[in-house]
């Protein structure tokens, strides 16, 4: 195979993108090419992965042309004019997928060519759609926008001859401001939490945050008492005004409650979109509130709950991503196992792994079942899907070679462990993206299982409840439980110990 962008934007069809956008190449208003449509026809024979090895420039050139003098030129000609119609193709299908954003851009056109009975016509049909369906944010700003095209139609078609005739204007404008308003502060306090969590995760926190400048400098209650009786719609402020109260105290579980009672109690209201973005939100709160407080459990049964809601109700889907996410993925998974429901973990792998973006679902599985399969205590299983996961591609590197170490040291491959560590200390000084809180998290695993490893091998047992006194000391240890349990199994230990492969000191 050959790589080529619009391969893995292909891969992110569904079937009846392919459908439809086999239809779409056929219609003669979007395009004339023939060719275009069988080189189509070629590519999608190798969905959803596309990496056959059959896959090549110069197969797609003799399917097309039947000529054995191949012109790689021609094949990067069609290529590139294939993967401007999949573009277009996206523009069209995403304008259509926004019922309201395509209405306001049809009343804005009738506007401009001065059809006043269309204009009506349609303005009344969009206004009736809005009412009954459910809202999100991204919505308030289409509502806005339709409040804004009734306005100038209104200063184009009415005559301002009484006070009368000014009034409904005024309210009209009142009503667009209004809209622009709630717009702002929810999208504001997006940035806001987006912020937060990218701060926490990539370790930026030394940089200025001019959003939390911002919004402290807005008196957003006052704000929503004052439109609160004055738009149908104000309850998603009072939504986004709970969710910034909630990361801005993020040690008061009596914020996030409010925060998820209102998701609850308007959640007929919301759009997918809508609820889909708010349960994320809702995790994020609980995995930072876990890191705030020191209590790694703390919060696992709410996450659990959420969790189930998210899979079960599929609210990972979104207007942007219709795939389950990889970090939820393994979030879920991670929670799972800490709370040993390994039927939760069986039923994550069988129903939900195939739900995963294309181009890593066949990695995730493989991830998934080795942690799976190492908790089962069944380690060569679990090396062995280790070793089908293509690390070139992969994310989740360091959770691999933790588990990799874990599984070396509960096989005995002493060596292979030191060996792994070793490398592993130099890919940690180098990566400029892991946070130090998370790099010194990964440090002390490998610096304490190192020690473990000798202790157990050197036969100087001797040190072992040292080392446990040790242990229980360090905070920031992952894997605490396994480290204590092969700790324990060493001190309970009876008969003669292993003879070492190797000495080294501690």
């Amino acid at each position: 195979m050959f790589k080529h962008k619009i391969f893995p934007l292909f891969s992110t069809f569904s079937l009846k993108d392919i459908d439809k956008f086999n239809d779409f190449l056929k219609s003669p208003f979007f395009n004339k090419s023939e060719s275009l449509v069988r080189l189509y026809m070629e590519i999608i024979k190798y969905y959803p992965l596309f990496s056959d090895k059959k896959l090549t420039k110069e197969t797609l050139y003799n399917k097309l042309y039947n000529d054995i003098n191949y012109k790689d030129s021609t094949v990067r000609n069609q290529l590139s004019r294939l993967l401007k119609l999949v573009q277009k193709y996206l523009i069209i299908e995403g304008f259509h997928g926004d019922p309201l954003a395509k209405e306001n851009y049809l009343l804005g056109e009738l506007l401009r060519k001065n059809q006043v009975d269309l204009f009506l016509k349609n303005l009344k049909r969009t206004e009736a759609w809005a009412n009954v369906n459910p809202i999100d944010f991204d919505r308030i700003f289409a509502l806005y926008m339709l409040e804004r095209n009734k306005f100038n139609f209104y200063v184009l078609n009415e005559k301002i001859i009484t006070k009368k005739k000014i009034f409904p204007q005024i309210r009209n404008l009142n009503k667009t401001a209004i809209y622009l308003t709630i717009y702002f502060l929810a999208e504001i306090i997006c940035e806001y939490l987006n912020m937060n969590i990218y701060s926490e995760k990539f370790n930026t926190k030394q940089f200025t945050n001019y959003i939390s400048v911002v919004l402290g400098n807005i008196n957003i209650e006052r704000i929503y008492d004052e439109i609160k009786n004055k738009n149908k719609h104000s309850y998603i402020l009072k939504i986004y005004i709970a969710l910034y109260y909630t990361f801005q105290n993020l040690d008061n579980d009596n914020c996030y409650y409010t925060y998820k009672n209102l998701i609850k109690k308007y959640s007929n209201k919301l759009s997918r979109d809508e609820l889909s973005f708010h349960y994320s939100v809702m995790v994020s709160c609980n995995i930072l509130k876990e890191k705030l407080k020191g209590y790694k459990d703390l919060y696992s049964n709410e996450l659990l709950s959420l969790y189930s809601d998210i899979l079960n109700k599929d609210y990972f889907k979104n207007n942007i991503n219709v795939y389950l996410p990889q970090d939820l993925y393994r979030d879920i998974l991670f929670l799972e196992i800490r709370a040993q429901r390994l039927d939760l973990v069986k039923k994550l792998i069988d129903e939900f792994s195939s739900k995963i973006y294309p181009k890593g679902r066949i990695n995730m599985y493989s991830f998934s079942n080795a942690f799976y399969y190492f908790e089962l205590k069944d380690y060569s299983k679990s090396l062995n899907f280790i070793n089908k996961i293509k690390m070139d591609y992969f994310i989740y590197k360091f959770d691999v070679k933790n588990l990799t170490l874990k599984i070396y040291y509960e096989l005995g491959f002493y060596e292979e462990a030191l060996s792994v560590i070793h490398s592993y200390r130099e890919l940690l000084r180098k990566d400029e993206f892991l946070s130090e809180d998370r790099k010194l998290r990964h440090r002390n695993f490998i610096k304490y299982l190192r020690k473990l490893i000798i202790i157990k091998t050197s036969e100087r047992l001797k040190e072992i409840e040292f080392f446990r006194q040790k242990l229980e000391s360090v905070e920031n240890l992952p894997y605490r439980r396994w480290i204590m349990d092969k700790v324990e199994e060493l001190i309970n230990r009876k008969g003669p110990t292993q003879k070492p492969r190797f000495y080294d000191s501690i």
